[in-house]
């Protein structure tokens, strides 16, 4: 494969990686701080689809725990808005 197609393909994986961070964020901050929580039977098939395209782009252990980190800073930084 050419160098110039191969890095196309690879930055097209990262934009994949960075909206599913994103779609995961909206999700979890949806449920946390809206007053009428979804239930968890609704939000589980959605998660289970990202899931599934995750790992369809090898979504790996390192990605997991940088996504655990960014989501506990933007939960951290949403409650601070929110209290002050």
């Amino acid at each position: 494969m050419h160098w110039i197609q191969r890095s196309h393909y690879l930055t097209n994986i990262n934009r994949w990686n960075d909206f599913h961070r994103l779609f995961t964020l909206v999700l979890v901050s949806i449920y946390f701080f809206t007053e009428e929580r979804p239930r968890a039977s609704d939000l589980f098939p959605v998660l289970l689809y990202s899931k599934a395209l995750m790992n369809m782009w090898s979504f790996s252990v390192t990605g997991a725990v940088q996504l655990l980190a960014e989501l506990q800073v933007a939960l951290s930084r949403m409650l601070v808005t929110i209290t002050y």
